[in-house]
């Protein structure tokens, strides 16, 4: 499946028939020896039966077999990458929100990726920035995309300022600002790319606040890495695998996503969300004290150790203590009456 710059994508599955496996094959002429014969065959128990299961025998009430089942994974399916394409288009057609572009990348996708400066010095594996600036022939081997990158190779806009430590190959991982601006574009709006709150005009709500999310996720900064990285390529259409030129862009997401789960990597891994949720949801709610521990709790404490316990002073167990019994109202009643 491959989803253009502008998010379409083409279906090659086919065309699955509507028809219901009962439907006869066989001519007037020849069906109803045709059906004796299947008779007797079954009767007999040397007919060959048909493989429906279970699940398939219910759906064959709706005018379907199994495939009705098989559906509606592909309709969940096409809602996916629909979703995916209007990912990529959003990020693509708004990367001047996400950095600033002189000239601008407005228009198509063919000048960008290595076909220019700008964004091929993002592009380019950190570990290599080097080789890009000193060797002219591996820069044309780029361009003309008779070399291409390793997408465990990472590039240098997933680091923090654009920076990498050969000392220190964690440090500012993950934590570039075009990141954020991406994962802020994806989850909370365009308009709060600068870290603003989305517009109070908004006509659809966020994703973030349409699915409760309040915490930043390990495939979700995997996914946003793969966003940007497209929408700063030249390569005209989205398609997850590699070969024929192409970046291998579920390689790229996969690696990111077992390097942070890796276990030696639980640490570094607890710090970069922390710093994500920072990033996106702000500080955490502070935490207030427990009412038992109040110095007010405190006071009302040390005054039931010193003082007596107190009769209660409910009006209304005053007034049923007043009140004459039933007895004495009786015998006054008997009274008058004699």
């Amino acid at each position: 499946m491959e989803v253009d710059s502008d998010g379409n994508g083409d279906n090659d599955d086919g065309n699955n028939s509507d028809s219901d496996e009962d439907s006869s094959d066989v001519d007037s002429d020849t069906g109803s020896s045709e059906s004796g014969k299947r008779k007797k065959s079954y009767e007999e128990g040397t007919a060959p039966k048909k493989a429906h299961d279970e699940v398939s025998r219910p759906a064959r009430h709706f005018g379907r077999t199994g495939e009705l089942w098989r559906r509606f994974e592909a309709i969940i399916d096409a809602a996916r990458l629909n979703a995916r394409g209007e990912d990529l288009k959003l990020v693509k057609n708004s990367l001047h929100l996400i950095r600033d572009f002189n000239p601008s990348l407005k228009g198509c996708k063919s000048t960008r990726g290595f076909n220019n400066n700008q964004t091929a010095a993002l592009l380019f594996p950190a570990s290599q920035y080097d080789d890009w600036v000193t060797n002219p022939q591996f820069q044309e081997d780029l361009r003309k995309g008779n070399e291409v990158v390793n997408p465990t190779d990472y590039p240098i806009f997933l680091y923090k300022d654009e920076f990498f430590s050969q000392f220190d190959v964690f440090d500012g991982f993950l934590q570039n600002e075009m990141l954020v601006k991406t994962a802020r574009m994806i989850l909370t709006g365009p308009s709060s790319v600068d870290g603003h709150s989305g517009s109070q005009h908004a006509t659809k709500q966020a994703n973030a606040k349409l699915n409760e999310m309040k915490h930043m996720t390990i495939p979700c900064i995997a996914y946003i890495s793969v966003l940007l990285y497209f929408a700063l390529s030249s390569q005209p259409t989205f398609s997850s695998g590699g070969g024929a030129g192409k970046f291998d862009f579920n390689k790229f997401y996969r690696s990111i996503i077992d390097l942070l789960n890796n276990l030696l990597m639980e640490k570094k891994k607890t710090e970069l969300l922390k710093w994500w949720d920072k990033q996106l949801f702000g500080e955490p709610d502070a935490k207030v004290t427990d009412d038992s521990s109040t110095l007010l709790a405190q006071m009302l404490q040390q005054l039931e150790r010193v003082l007596p316990p107190q009769p209660a002073s409910n009006p209304a167990v005053a007034a049923v203590a007043s009140a004459p019994s039933t007895g004495a109202v009786n015998s006054q009643i008997a009274g008058g009456t004699q």
